[in-house]
């Protein structure tokens, strides 16, 4: 059981917390009252004083809420055969603050996505380009490497294929478009969360895609 320390049903001086009489001890000896808070717990209401009591706990409403654009505000207290009734509101948050979380998962999802592989056609053959970091140095470092002339037996996902440097460079450059198309949508995004003046017009703006359900920002 959780409590907390009021005074005149008004200001709550400790809580809610777990009893620990040494440390409500203190905190009731800091406003000069004498009283022995018990060793045991109480699993009750306590009179401390004509102005300070303790209250058990015996519900803490919260609200629903987005937590990505709302926010808790409280608890509010009311009290009724000595327990503490706790209740929230729901408010909007800062929209500078949603702002910069949207940023956040907009970077996010776009590192998702730059790694996430991309499809080109070499020889007829579709195949994957693994476009996370350290495969796309792989495929560039190679390419580098390479005499005009040679060639290279390369394995993807699909298929083996004897590749000539051409070819190799048209894998890179798929690579690097998807990549750059990337951040061309976080950008667009981005430039979409600056024009938003409303918390409805941020909600608007989708980032992240699924196949069950279109999630606007992280709810």
């Amino acid at each position: 059981m959780q409590y907390i320390l009021v005074e005149n049903k008004e200001i709550v001086h400790l809580g809610p917390i777990f009893w620990r009489h040494r440390f409500i001890q203190s905190e009731l000896e800091d406003h000069e009252i004498d009283f022995v808070v018990p060793p045991v717990e109480p699993n009750k209401y306590l009179k401390i004083s004509d102005s300070f009591e303790i209250f058990p706990i015996e519900l803490i409403t919260q609200p629903s809420y987005d937590p990505l654009y709302e926010q808790l505000v409280g608890p509010y207290w009311s009290f009724d055969n000595n327990v503490a009734i706790g209740t929230y509101t729901v408010t909007s948050r800062d929209i500078n603050t949603i702002k910069f979380d949207l940023k956040s998962l907009a970077a996010s999802e776009r590192y998702n996505k730059e790694v996430a592989g991309t499809k080109t056609i070499i020889q007829g053959q579709e195949v994957s380009v693994d476009t996370s970091r350290d495969g796309r140095n792989i495929f560039v470092q190679k390419y580098m490497m390479m005499g005009d002339a040679e060639t290279v037996q390369w394995k993807f996902p699909e298929c083996w294929l004897t590749l000539t440097k051409s070819e190799l460079g048209e894998v890179v450059a798929a690579g690097a478009a998807c990549v750059e198309s990337q951040f061309v949508w976080e950008q667009g995004i981005v430039n979409q969360i600056e024009a938003a003046t409303t918390t409805d017009e941020l909600k608007a703006i989708i980032i992240v895609e699924s196949t069950e359900s279109v999630i606007h920002g992280v709810a």
